[in-house]
């Protein structure tokens, strides 16, 4: 039995090791420099990296473009639509969803504009196409809230068996 503990730990031992050297030399300096930005955030380290600090919160990019990223950060239709973008299960940026909103009010309402000479009738045309993308993320959402609501009973129902059983 003691043959098959020592025969694991070196099998764990070994592949251990031969993921280090895979990782190579470049990665122990990346490892360092990430120390180093931890301690001097931490103030851990000597007083003179103190100034490097380092803001470690979770920041989400709302499009990769970055003035467009700087805007929508400054909005407070941001948070909304990322939270609605969550709420759908779409791998959107809000960027995104603003820039397709953008595109499908441009497109069709320019080439009904060049079609009947009629600027207003293109700007409703363009209104119309452009909430097309918020739309479709209101379908997918609804569709989600109500597999979600129609899950719920079944699932407190099997709760409260369970707690019944003594679980």
């Amino acid at each position: 039995m003691f043959v098959i503990f020592v025969l694991v730990f070196l099998a764990v031992f070994v592949i251990v090791a031969l993921l280090l050297i895979a990782a190579g030399p470049g990665k122990a300096e990346q490892g360092k420099k990430v120390m180093a930005r931890l301690d001097s955030a931490l103030a851990l380290g000597k007083s003179e990296s103190s100034d490097l600090l380092v803001d470690i919160r979770k920041t989400e990019l709302m499009s990769s473009i970055p003035w467009l990223d700087r805007t929508l950060a400054k909005l407070e239709l941001a948070p909304r639509l990322r939270r609605l973008l969550y709420q759908a299960d779409l791998k959107w940026t809000v960027g995104g969803l603003m820039m397709s909103c953008l595109a499908a009010f441009a497109v069709p309402g320019y080439l009904v504009y060049l079609r009947t000479s009629n600027i207003i009738f293109g700007i409703l045309i363009g209104l119309v196409f452009g909430f097309g993308p918020i739309g479709y993320v209101l379908f997918k959402r609804n569709k989600r809230l109500a597999k979600f609501e129609e899950g719920l009973p079944e699932a407190l129902d099997l709760i409260c068996s369970a707690l019944r059983v003594g679980h």
